[in-house]
């Protein structure tokens, strides 16, 4: 609903709702964008392609027995070629996913920003075992690696690896979202606007979350739910774009994400201020 309300006041003011809360404040945000596959090579192949298009940030999956759509088990593939086998093996996963990372390092090279979603499959022991073994490939976080009812190990999972830990779309309120960077838990915030109460909510979360790093989903080729964050119908003059992606207008990617934290090599030093 307050999305909704602003939305309607930028159409009736003539001018996207950013003009309404004070004006543009940067002409671009890095993004990222996601890579997948059936296999290790070809989640490669794919992140590869992406990084010819200009992404210097890439979140990057490859198929896993037990899991069909992206994430979530018993559905349709998300991916061409995705796989569908029934049985999620943990063991599995422990062993595969810190091989992905290994390979693509050999192929991609040290430049381009890896990203890794574990999309809260993982208990805290486990969740540290993944850490660890992904240290020596310098993601550039490491997300939901345990579901909300588990947040409280994240503080175990973070100060186990120098992985930065991102953690939070599944949270429902600024005052949740609070909590989980008091606990000491996360690098950055992963949230979604229209979740945690809309723009006049969010208005006032920076200030309160800082110095953590903000990931949320504005860019010029939104979602629907943060379409009224950016532009009332589009792209135009003076909307935000995304500074890795190659096209002048919307985004090559079918879901980048802005990342209001462009940290600089070596990860974030802990403690630090997110960027302006």
């Amino acid at each position: 609903m307050d999305m909704a309300l602003w939305d309607i006041a930028g159409k009736r003011a003539g001018m996207p709702v950013h003009d309404l809360l004070g004006g543009l404040q940067r002409t671009a945000a890095r993004c990222c964008t996601h890579a997948a596959g059936a296999t290790v090579d070809a989640s490669i192949d794919h992140a590869a392609d992406l990084m010819e298009r200009g992404y210097g940030h890439v979140r990057l999956q490859t198929g896993q027995p037990g899991l069909g759509a992206y994430g979530f088990p018993g559905t349709p593939g998300g991916y061409p070629g995705h796989p569908n086998p029934d049985g999620w093996d943990v063991h599995h996963y422990l062993r595969t996913a810190p091989a992905l990372f290994a390979a693509a390092r050999e192929r991609l090279g040290a430049d381009v920003e890896l990203l890794h979603d574990v999309h809260s499959r993982l208990t805290g022991k486990q969740a540290v075992v993944l850490a660890r073994s992904l240290e020596p490939y310098r993601l550039f976080f490491l997300e939901d690696p345990v579901a909300p009812e588990h947040y409280d190990r994240l503080p175990e999972v973070r100060a186990a690896a120098p992985v930065p830990i991102a953690a939070g779309e599944q949270v429902a309120s600024v005052a949740d979202a609070a909590r989980l960077v008091q606990g000491g838990g996360v690098d950055l915030l992963r949230l979604h606007v229209s979740a945690v109460g809309g723009v006049q909510t969010a208005w006032h979360g920076p200030a309160d979350v800082s110095p953590v790093g903000c990931v949320t989903d504005t860019c010029t080729r939104t979602p629907a739910r943060a379409g009224a964050s950016t532009s009332t119908s589009g792209p135009r003059p003076g909307s935000l774009r995304c500074r890795d992606c190659t096209s002048a207008g919307r985004c090559t990617s079918a879901a980048p994400t802005a990342a209001s934290n462009p940290r600089e090599r070596p990860p974030s030093p802990r403690g630090q201020p997110a960027a302006a």
